[in-house]
C-alpha cells in the first residue's frame, strides 16, 4: 500500500512539474469585424525571445471575394513588417510576419478590407488580438 501510494505521489509530482515548465501555446481568434464579419487569427498570444514569426490568418462569413493589405503594428502604430497584400472569398492561407529586427512591445496583426485589386474602396479593418513580443 505504501509503495502505491508512493507511486501516486511521485506520478503526481512529475505531472505538475512537466505543466509548469510547458511551453504556452495559445493561439488566439479576434472576434468578428467590419461589414464583411471578418476576424484575424494568430499562432500564439506571447513570442519569446526566440520565436521566429508570427503566424496569422483572416476568415470571413459573407459572400464574395475581398481584397486585403496586413501588417504587423506595434501599439504605438509603429510598423516595420511590411505590408502582405492578396485576395480571398472565405479564408486566407496562413501567413507569416517575420520576428527579424522586430523589437520587444504589444503588437497586433492589422488587416484593412478592399472590394477591390487597387485599395481604392475601403471596407473597414480587422485586428487581432494583442500579441506580446519579449
Amino acid at each position: 500500500m505504501k509503495k502505491l501510494l508512493k507511486s501516486i505521489i511521485l506520478s503526481a509530482a512529475l505531472l505538475m512539474g512537466a505543466a509548469a515548465v510547458a511551453p504556452s501555446a495559445s493561439a488566439a481568434w479576434s472576434g468578428y469585424q467590419t461589414g464583411k464579419k471578418v476576424r484575424v487569427y494568430t499562432d500564439a498570444s506571447t513570442y519569446s525571445s526566440r520565436a521566429t514569426s508570427v503566424d496569422w490568418k483572416a476568415e470571413k462569413t459573407t459572400a464574395g471575394r475581398v481584397y486585403y493589405s496586413a501588417m504587423l503594428v506595434r501599439s504605438d502604430n509603429y510598423s516595420n513588417s511590411g505590408a502582405q497584400r492578396g485576395n480571398f472569398t472565405t479564408a486566407t492561407p496562413l501567413k507569416r510576419f517575420s520576428l527579424s529586427g522586430v523589437k520587444p512591445g504589444t503588437y497586433r496583426v492589422i488587416v484593412n478590407i478592399y472590394s477591390d485589386a487597387n485599395e481604392r474602396n475601403y471596407i473597414g479593418s480587422a485586428s487581432s488580438a494583442k500579441i506580446y513580443i519579449k
